[in-house]
């Protein structure tokens, strides 16, 4: 475990255990899960930091800048409006009603009334669509496995991606909780506490998201590679003379390279002799 991710951990024990001895001294619990409450504003700060962090990390780094931070800035912002109503209760302006009672002020509200679509529903029909959609996640599972295991591997080894998990865990099991999917004691209290925990690492992944994203090896640009190596300055020279004449052969009082076949070595040489000297005639 990276010492960023150890710290973090040690934060948020820290915070769940005070929202434990909270929860379980006696006295009002208005001020701790109420609405505009201790969690509550908590929460809703934590996403508002979340997305402003991950806003000026996207401004700063641009390209290099790691893509969970294009999930984590607007999530932040959704998850920060949510809690507060979308201001409702800020500006003191009416949400529209939500079927079957209640206001439509929060985008948890789909689930609400997703859930009460398929209450409304009657029981044979609800029971073909339940089969039909744990079948097809049965079957999307399997067609898919090979990818949903590497991609598993993928968010394990991303400390960013791995803190992004943690908040959408949490945020499902709020979420559960809201709808009373499962009634256990201290629910609400619970409930403030995952949506909080879910501002909390949302937070640590847009922190650990602000150095710039590896590239990626196959994505790395090339080094160039020359076509010819000298070893020596003396061969460089060589070699621009034997070019500089291909290129002018008629200029004169050039060197014009006699060229030899390779040596048993397995290196070519090349004789440089002076135009002068060709041309005269033998004495």
């Amino acid at each position: 475990m990276d010492r960023g991710l150890l710290r973090d951990t040690l934060l948020f024990t820290a915070f769940t255990v005070a929202v434990a001895v909270a929860a379980l001294a006696r006295h009002p619990d208005e001020w701790l899960i109420g609405e505009d409450g201790f969690l509550e504003t908590l929460s809703a700060l934590l996403y508002a930091t979340a997305f402003f962090l991950g806003g000026a990390t996207l401004l700063r780094l641009r390209r290099t800048a790691h893509s969970a931070l294009w999930f984590i800035t607007p999530f932040g912002l959704l998850c920060a409006l949510d809690e507060i109503s979308f201001g409702t209760r800020l500006f003191g302006y009416d949400a529209p009603p939500l079927k079957g009672g209640g206001e439509f002020d929060g985008a948890h509200d789909l689930i609400i009334l997703a859930k009460r679509e398929l209450l409304g529903l009657d029981q044979g029909d609800a029971l073909l669509l339940l089969g039909c959609a744990t079948l097809i996640a049965l079957g999307a599972t399997v067609l898919l496995r090979r990818r949903l295991v590497a991609a598993a591997h993928a968010v394990l080894a991303d400390p960013v991606l791995l803190r992004v998990a943690a908040c959408i865990s949490f945020l499902v099991g709020s979420q559960a909780l809201d709808i009373e999917l499962v009634t256990i004691p201290k629910q609400m209290y619970l409930e403030e506490w995952g949506e909080t925990s879910g501002g909390f690492w949302l937070l640590a992944a847009a922190v650990a998201a602000r150095r710039p994203a590896a590239i990626p090896h196959h994505r790395a640009r090339p080094k160039h590679r020359h076509a010819i190596s000298a070893t020596t300055p003396t061969a460089t020279r060589m070699l621009y003379a034997t070019t500089r004449n291909d290129a002018w052969p008629t200029r004169p009082n050039s060197a014009a390279p006699t060229r030899t076949n390779a040596s048993s070595t397995g290196t070519s040489s090349a004789t440089f002799t002076s135009t002068s000297a060709v041309n005269s005639p033998p004495t």
